[in-house]
């Protein structure tokens, strides 16, 4: 089973899809912008980093992304001569076209899709139980409740937890061995690097930021409302990871 889905590269492109799908999920905001109003309740200067997480990196990030995947999957039916034109579009897409027999399935790629989904799977479930309340901007919404229940009763923000799992999962998928990225040459080139180095340095930069997102956060709700905030404190006593924080 494993030589089979090392040499038949086909059977990566159903994987690309739903990581290309989990990726749209993770990276999109479930919820419109909440009104000014409710921003202003947060406070009356504009959220810096939202913005900054919502317009550079997130859209560069998905963008990269969705790139990939699709270049990746086109070099996989050129390469297999199941579209017009198969010679000359490896000859665009890889700097070696040779190598593109090489662009399948590997052991850190489905470490890696399976990180992505998981991570994609479980900010879905969060979308899902915050309904409106979900939203990238930070902000206190007409009626605002605290929600405890699904993954919010394991942890305060499952949603930034998520997306440490997701973020190793894209990278994985998209630069390690098996990867059109890796295998046709993109890396080698100074674009390429270049690229691809502030893709993933925008990726992991995002991961220090939601531990600052998650504080501030708490202590929005703490403020607004604090009775119902201390009893899921107490019920819930980790931000992101059972057991450590």
């Amino acid at each position: 089973m494993s030589s089979l889905l090392a040499h038949d590269s086909l059977l990566k492109i159903p994987l690309l899809v739903a990581a290309g799908y989990g990726g749209i999920v993770a990276l999109t905001s479930p919820s419109p912008p909440p009104q000014a109003e409710e921003q202003k309740r947060v406070s009356d200067k504009p959220e810096i980093v939202t913005r900054m997480v919502q317009w550079g990196f997130l859209v560069g990030i998905k963008g990269v992304l969705l790139t990939t995947t699709a270049l990746e999957i086109i070099t996989i039916l050129a390469q297999k001569q199941l579209i017009p034109f198969s010679r000359e579009i490896l000859e665009r897409l890889c700097l070696r076209p040779n190598t593109a027999s090489n662009v399948r399935i590997t052991g850190i790629y489905l470490a890696g899709w399976l990180a992505l989904i998981a991570g994609a799977a479980i900010r879905g479930a969060c979308y899902r139980q915050l309904g409106r309340h979900f939203t990238f901007h930070l902000s206190v919404r007409d009626g605002h409740s605290l929600v405890t229940t699904g993954p919010y009763s394991v942890v305060r923000h499952p949603s930034y937890s998520a997306g440490y799992p997701f973020v190793f999962g894209i990278l994985a998928c998209s630069l390690g061995a098996g990867s059109w990225a890796r295998e046709t040459g993109a890396l080698e080139t100074i674009t390429g690097k270049a690229v691809y180095g502030a893709w993933a340095g925008a990726a992991l930069s995002i991961l220090s930021l939601l531990f600052k997102r998650a504080k501030v956060e708490d202590e929005v709700l703490r403020r607004t409302l604090p009775e119902e905030w201390e009893t899921y404190a107490k019920q819930t006593p980790y931000k992101m990871f059972p057991y450590i924080w």
